[in-house]
């Protein structure tokens, strides 16, 4: 879970949507935009007729109530008011289209025959007219593709090409925006994943988040409804917003599932796997032509909604100790709980007012209130996620730090005894084969101590510690295991060149230059070695015993001066 104590992320998305504010907010090139292009809605004297029914109006309705499985409609007008204009437009939205001037069909919107769909896709549809036009009379005949109790009706715009695409454009425009950033936001949070996946054992709710994100951004671009301008294949097209729609909300559940539950959410899971059925079912439906996506997209917004209300349920009950969901991953304080559930709402909120939209009304753009619904969401979850990250580093780098303290020796920061301990021990469990055991022990320390005083005691300990690391460092791991008794486990070391590095390292030691030791008091380093023997050793400890004879060996040697 999210632990956010600060009230820090309702800030950044206070300026960041200032920032958008700004960004979109109409200017001085709205009003030159319409003065170059203008369009308008066509009204005046329109006949509505279905099967069973038969209306006039100055203004057409967005919704039509037609009789029980009526799909067809006619929309009759006497074209006037055309002046200069010579285009009408209107887009169609899972429609089929043909369009009329006085009984000769001047342009058609179908399905193709092997598109084995009912819809042949969303379109903008323009008609052109001319002056020879004027007092005849239009007539657009539309097929509603899917049986809802109503027919859509579009509106009907009059105007030049450019001024009704443009019109449209410029109202689109914002929302185009946000649907970019929405995909690059989920892009580069994907790198981010891939950047610290390496590093780190985070689980993958910013992959999900990633994806989530660059999917609700395809669909969210989709369904602005401006490709069918410069794009032909206008059925894929619309496909692919269903199969985005679909695989963002799998997405969206792995998410939860993953940062709210650490993946173990039964309840989520279930729905994840429903979510992946009906991705998979519904392709199958669509093209061997049985049903198509529009007619199955209801289990899609279903699943969401379960799921998201779901989360709300659960995440609420994080505010009420005494009904907290045991499920729920980490520490669930006042603050993190209210934004997770916060941006929750949001996005469920959102979807569901796009969901009747899309089933209700007449708008293209049914992804009108989601774009800001996910971008709120993604920003606030990424956030969250990358506070919480932020967080496991500075707790992990504390425990590394911890850890190395635990194992090593604060005054020659060689490993101790108790890692030495361990590593022996996990050297016995293996196979102790070709392994050596290197032991050193200072001369004289005693008297540095008892004569000179513990600092300069001190100094010799950390002086030979650092004699002995730059001679042995590459040849094993280096332990202070005693007071002036050092420690070395070493691989395929053999003692002709062991011989050769004890040498380097007293002569090392002779010529180090400490102007701050006594010339009565010498400085040496006695050391022994043994390698593992399988026919006289049981473990590494007897190896160890040993190389203390031979260290033991070599101290009287050098008490007497031999070399």
């Amino acid at each position: 879970m999210i632990n956010n104590n600060k009230l820090h992320i309702p800030i950044i998305i206070l300026v960041l949507s200032s920032i958008l504010f700004f960004i979109f907010y109409p200017s001085s090139s709205r009003a030159f935009w319409q003065s170059q292009y203008k369009s308008q809605v066509y009204e005046g004297g329109w006949n509505v007729k279905t099967a069973t029914t038969e209306e006039n109006y100055h203004t057409l309705p967005t919704i039509y109530s037609a009789g029980k499985g009526e799909q067809d409609i006619w929309l009759t007008k006497r074209l006037d008011g055309i002046n200069s204009m010579n285009c009408i437009g209107f887009f169609s939205f899972q429609q089929q289209v043909e369009v009329f001037i006085n009984d000769y069909k001047v342009c058609e919107f179908f399905p193709e025959d092997s598109s084995k769909s009912s819809s042949p896709g969303n379109k903008w549809i323009f008609v052109p007219i001319d002056s020879n036009s004027y007092g005849q009379t239009l007539t657009i005949h539309i097929f509603d593709c899917y049986s809802k109790g109503h027919i859509t009706i579009p509106t009907i715009y009059i105007g030049t090409q450019t001024s009704i695409s443009l019109g449209y454009l410029e109202k689109e425009l914002p929302h185009i925006y946000v649907s970019v950033i929405m995909i690059f936001i989920g892009v580069l949070i994907g790198i981010f994943h891939v950047i610290i996946k390496k590093n780190t054992t985070i689980g993958d709710a910013f992959k999900w988040l990633s994806l989530f994100s660059i999917f609700r951004g395809i669909w969210g671009y989709i369904e602005a409804n401006t490709y069918s301008f410069f794009i032909t294949r206008l059925l894929p097209i619309s496909q692919l917003s269903y199969l985005s729609l679909k695989i963002a909300v799998t997405l969206y559940l792995l998410f939860l599932n993953e940062l709210f539950y650490n993946n173990k959410n039964k309840i989520v899971r279930i729905l994840t796997y429903l979510s992946i059925s009906d991705f998979f079912i519904t392709i199958g439906l669509q093209f061997s032509g049985i049903a198509d996506f529009a007619s199955t997209v209801f289990i899609t917004h279903t699943l969401l909604f379960i799921g998201g209300l779901y989360s709300i349920i659960d995440i609420s009950r994080t505010l009420y100790p005494k009904y907290k969901a045991n499920e729920l991953k980490g520490s669930t304080n006042f603050y993190s709980s209210i934004s997770i559930l916060s941006s929750t709402v949001i996005i469920i909120s959102s979807s569901l007012c796009d969901m009747y939209r899309y089933y209700y009304g007449n708008s293209p753009d049914v992804a009108r209130f989601c774009r800001i619904g996910d971008f709120l969401f993604v920003l606030i979850m990424s956030f969250g996620i990358f506070h919480d990250f932020v967080n496991l580093l500075k707790i992990g780098q504390k425990a590394a730090f911890f850890k190395e303290q635990a194992s090593h020796d604060p005054m020659t920061n060689l490993f101790n005894r108790t890692q030495f301990e361990k590593d022996i021990n996990e050297y016995n469990d293996t196979n102790p084969q070709n392994i050596g055991i290197i032991i050193l022990d200072l001369n004289n320390l005693k008297q540095y101590n008892d004569q000179i005083g513990h600092d300069a005691g001190d100094k010799y300990i950390i002086s030979s510690s650092e004699t002995i690391r730059q001679t042995f460092s590459s040849y094993g791991k280096i332990y202070r295991i005693g007071g002036d008794e050092f420690c070395i486990i070493s691989k395929n070391l053999s003692m002709n060149k062991f011989e050769k590095l004890r040498n380097i390292m007293e002569m090392n030691l002779d010529d180090d230059g400490d102007s701050d030791m006594p010339n009565n008091f010498d400085k040496a380093i006695a050391c022994g070695y043994a390698i593992f023997n399988s026919e006289t050793d049981n473990s590494l400890q007897d190896t160890m015993k040993r190389a203390d004879e031979e260290m033991y060996i070599r101290k009287r040697e050098l008490k007497d001066g031999a070399k």
